[in-house]
């Protein structure tokens, strides 16, 4: 069965520009107190489909178990009240697995302006690439990864 998902990568070695947030809207560091809110965004953000997340402590012992993982690649944005109102979930290898919105903030740059983010910190890290999967029948978050200047992954 082929996968219902393409890699893309943008190449870091190029600038990225700086990303822009919505009013009110800031990025902060993940720690395990915005854990269930993250979850609980990644949850509305797959419950029509697109993905899948697990219950709350199986996401989470698999997150925290996996050897990729690195709370400082974990991208969370916030409002003025501090609820948390997106996450960027990357792996430390600058693979985007998860971005999440939450409903109430979605058409608003948030989606743009987090990758742009976790681009910026990966390069700023020295990697060369950045990449992520997209599923095919998501025409939407394609056309913005393409804006952004992802490609389509060619393994060598």
């Amino acid at each position: 069965m082929p996968d219902p998902a393409k890699r893309l990568v943008r190449d870091l070695t190029r600038p990225v520009r700086e990303p822009e947030y919505p009013d009110g809207i800031r990025v902060v560091p993940f720690d395990k107190s915005h854990a269930r809110a993250a979850h609980a965004v990644l949850v509305d953000a797959y419950c029509h489909g697109g993905g899948e997340v697990a219950d709350f402590a199986r996401w989470w012992s698999g997150l925290t178990g996996d050897s990729e993982y690195d709370p400082t690649a974990m991208l969370v944005a916030i409002d003025d009240k501090g609820t948390v109102v997106a996450i960027a979930h990357c792996w430390s290898s600058g693979f985007l697995k998860d971005i999440a919105v939450a409903r109430a903030w979605r058409s608003k740059g948030i989606g743009r302006a987090m990758v742009l983010r976790a681009m910026r910190l990966f390069r700023l890290r020295g990697m060369k690439e950045f990449s992520l999967k997209v599923r095919h029948d998501n025409m939407r978050a394609e056309s913005l990864y393409r804006e952004l200047g992802m490609i389509d992954c060619v393994d060598s």
